[in-house]
C-alpha cells in the first residue's frame, strides 16, 4: 500500500501540503526520474519548433534525418499513464519542465488551456505522492522572445522574469522546488560557439559570454522576484549546470596541439566560469587571441540549492577526435562512461554550501548493454560523496522515455521505457532499467538514514561490473570536435 510522502522544509517543521525539497537530516531524500516536456511533447511556439524546420550552412536539416518533434511519444496528453509508469520505479519526486512557449505563445498572449493543463499535469503528480521539481527554461523559450534577440540583449531579462512571476502564481502552491535555468552554460556553449543547438551560431564567442552572463543576471532577477510574491519565501530557487570536463587523450608531445584545444573547451563549457560566478559574482569570459571579451562584477547571486547534471568527461586525441580511453564502454552519443567524474562534480559543487540535487545522469543506450552498469558506478559514486559529508539531497535519473535528444533526433536512446516515432506509441520498459527499481527501493526515507546507509555502501558497493558484457573500446573512428 502507497504511503503518503511527509515532505520536511528547512528546519524540520512539516509542510503541511505540497512542498519538497527539506534541506535537514529528516527531511525525507528525494528519489525521482526527470524528463523536459518539449522534448517528449513538442510545441508549436517556441525557439526550438522553429529551429528544427531551418537547414543549416550545406543545406542539411539542423535535426537528423530531419525529424521532427510533430512526432513524438506525447507526455502532454498522455501524462497519466507515463507519470504511472515513473510511480513503478517508488520514486517519490519527479522533474519536470514549465514551458514558456505553451504558456505565452504570443507576447501578451496566455493560453489558459495550457496553464490549467499544467494544473492537471501537478495534481497528478500529487496524487501519485511525488514532489515536484519544476524548470522554467529547459533550452526553450517563444520564438517571439527569440526574436527580440533572447538572451543575448539584457533588456529582455524582465520578459523572463515576468513569465516566472506568472507561474510561480500559478503553480506556487503544487512547487517548492524551482529551477531556473537548466545547463545555462550548455546552451550558450551549443548555440553560439559549435551551433549545434538554436540560434545554430557558429564561433560567436563573445555573443556565447554575453548570453551566459544574461542567463546568470536572469537567475538572480528571477530568484528575487518569486521571493518577493506571496508565498515566496518557502520556495526554494535553484540552478542547474552540467559538469563536462575535457582532456588529451594522448601524452607527450602527441598532445602538445590538444591541450590548448581541450582547455578552451573546458573554459567554453563553463564550470569554472558560472561556480565562479556563482561564488563571487565575478565573471570573465575569453574569447581565442582577444583575451578577456566580457567581464563583470555584481557581486554573490542567491541561490538556495544546486543541481548537477553529469553524464561524462570526453577525451580529445590527437587527431581532434572525441571520446573515451581505452576499456571505456562508450555511449551512443559518444560519452564514455566515467564513475569518477560524479566525485569531482559532486565536491566541486560542495563549495557553494548549499543543498545538492543530482538532476539528471543517465546514458544513451539504445542496444541496452550498458545501462545498468552505469547506473550502478555512477550510484556508488554518490553514495560515496555522502558518506563524506556531501549535501546531497536527492537524484533525479534522466529520463523516463526515449525522446527527440535535440540536434540528434529519435535515435538516440536515454530513456527507461523505449519509445519509437515509426511505432505504435506503445511503452516498453527496458530490461536493465530495473537496476534503478532496485537501488532506489533500497534508498530509505529520510537524508538522515540515507547518510547511515551511504556509509556502509562505501564498503560494499553495488554493481562493479556488468554481468556477461564486455568493455566496448573506444572506437577509431571517434567524433571529430
Amino acid at each position: 500500500m502507497d504511503e503518503r510522502v511527509e515532505v520536511l522544509p528547512v528546519g524540520g517543521e512539516p509542510s503541511g501540503g505540497a512542498g519538497g525539497g527539506g534541506d535537514g537530516d529528516e527531511a525525507v531524500f528525494l528519489k525521482g526520474i526527470g524528463l523536459s516536456v518539449y522534448q517528449n511533447s513538442g510545441d508549436t511556439s517556441s525557439n526550438w519548433a522553429t529551429f528544427v524546420k531551418k537547414k543549416g550552412v550545406f543545406g542539411g536539416y539542423r535535426v537528423k534525418n530531419a525529424e521532427q518533434i510533430t512526432t513524438s511519444c506525447d507526455f502532454w496528453n498522455r501524462y497519466e499513464e507515463d507519470i504511472g509508469l515513473a510511480k513503478e520505479f517508488g520514486i517519490n519526486t519527479f522533474r519536470l519542465s514549465i514551458e514558456w512557449a505553451r504558456l505565452e505563445p504570443n507576447r501578451g498572449q496566455i493560453d489558459m488551456e495550457a496553464v490549467q493543463r499544467y494544473h492537471q499535469i501537478l495534481a497528478c503528480l500529487e496524487q501519485n505522492n511525488m514532489v515536484p521539481m519544476a524548470t522554467l527554461h529547459h533550452f526553450t523559450h517563444p520564438q517571439w522572445f527569440e526574436e527580440l534577440g533572447g538572451f543575448t540583449k539584457e533588456e529582455n531579462i524582465p520578459l523572463f522574469v515576468e513569465y516566472a512571476k506568472k507561474a510561480f502564481t500559478w503553480f506556487g502552491p503544487k512547487i517548492r522546488l524551482w529551477g531556473t535555468f537548466n545547463e545555462p552554460t550548455c546552451f550558450s556553449f551549443c548555440g553560439y560557439i559549435i551551433g549545434l543547438w538554436c540560434p545554430g551560431s557558429r564561433l560567436m564567442f563573445r555573443q556565447a559570454g554575453v548570453c551566459l552572463l544574461n542567463l546568470l543576471r536572469c537567475h538572480t532577477e528571477t530568484y528575487r522576484a518569486i521571493k518577493a510574491l506571496p508565498g515566496g519565501e518557502q520556495a526554494r530557487v535553484g540552478l542547474v549546470h552540467q559538469f563536462m570536463l575535457f582532456e588529451p587523450r594522448n601524452t607527450g608531445i602527441a598532445a602538445t596541439h590538444i591541450r590548448p584545444v581541450t582547455s578552451w573547451m573546458t573554459f567554453w563549457f563553463g564550470t569554472d566560469v558560472l561556480m565562479n560566478y556563482m561564488l563571487s559574482g565575478d565573471f570573465i569570459w575569453k574569447s581565442p587571441f582577444k583575451g578577456i571579451t566580457v567581464e563583470a562584477h555584481d557581486g554573490r547571486p542567491p541561490l538556495d540549492w544546486f543541481g548537477i547534471n553529469y553524464y561524462s568527461r570526453l577525451t580529445i586525441n590527437w587527431k581532434f577526435g572525441v571520446g573515451g580511453t581505452s576499456g571505456e564502454q562508450i555511449s551512443d552519443t559518444g560519452f564514455p562512461i566515467h564513475p569518477g567524474g560524479m566525485y569531482r562534480s559532486i565536491k566541486l559543487a560542495g563549495e557553494l554550501d548549499v543543498p545538492i540535487y543530482i538532476t539528471e545522469w543517465g546514458m544513451a543506450d539504445s542496444r541496452d548493454d550498458r545501462r545498468h552498469y552505469l547506473i550502478g558506478a555512477y550510484f556508488n559514486q554518490i553514495m560515496k560523496a555522502i558518506s563524506d559529508g556531501y549535501p546531497v539531497r536527492g537524484i533525479y535519473y534522466w529520463t523516463l522515455m526515449d525522446n527527440i535528444e535535440w540536434h540528434e533526433g529519435f535515435h538516440i536512446k536515454y530513456g527507461l521505457y523505449e519509445w519509437s516515432p515509426g511505432g505504435n506509441g506503445d511503452r516498453k520498459l527496458r530490461e536493465h532499467s530495473k537496476v534503478l527499481k532496485t537501488l532506489y527501493a533500497a534508498l530509505p526515507t529520510t537524508v538522515a538514514e540515507v547518510k547511515t546507509m551511504a556509509t556502509t555502501h562505501r564498503q560494499a558497493p553495488v554493481v562493479s561490473a556488468p554481468e556477461g558484457v564486455d568493455p566496448q573500446p573506444v572506437s577509431a573512428e571517434a567524433k571529430p570536435v
